[in-house]
């Protein structure tokens, strides 16, 4: 059975790095360094900003691993930018009761975008030992490291 790369756009972005959250008052950007799939007009530049270069509603499904290192009660918020601006009503919230544990945070949300748009998430935490966790050398069995971050992107109409 022969398989074809669908000409339609799609991107599958990942971080195989631990993110630390560096300030307080401010969020910061979400970085990728690898892409596993990218097709058809969407391109990632700075290893942060997705770029259109089809228009149409896409379909953007964002995982994250979150964790902090101490304190309690931290809370996390991770939302969409497009062409620099927040997405009103896109940022979603978690809050971590307690340290060491692993919480998984998902986001998803359909955006019409335009040639030459580009796209970025931003992530904030309450706690400077706040990070978006990535797990590697998994063994007894082995297994696949746990990308700190994906975002899968769909091209869903015109």
């Amino acid at each position: 059975m022969a398989y074809k790369i669908s000409p339609i756009p799609h991107a599958n972005i990942l971080s195989t790095q631990t993110q630390n959250y560096t300030g307080l008052t401010s969020g910061q950007t979400i970085h990728y360094n690898t892409i596993f799939d990218i097709n058809s007009g969407i391109t990632l530049t700075e290893n942060s900003k997705i770029n259109f270069q089809s228009p149409g509603d896409y379909l953007f499904s964002v995982t994250a691993i979150i964790c902090q290192s101490a304190t309690n009660n931290v809370y996390y918020n991770i939302w969409y930018q497009k062409n620099g601006i927040d997405i009103p009503n896109s940022n979603l919230r978690l809050i971590s009761p307690t340290f060491g544990n692993e919480y998984l945070m998902t986001n998803t949300i359909i955006l019409d975008v335009n040639v030459n748009d580009n796209v970025i998430l931003r992530w904030q935490s309450s706690s400077a030992n706040g990070r978006l966790f990535a797990t590697t050398g998994l063994t007894n069995p082995i297994r696949p490291d746990v990308a700190s971050v994906k975002i899968m992107i769909n091209k869903m109409s015109e």
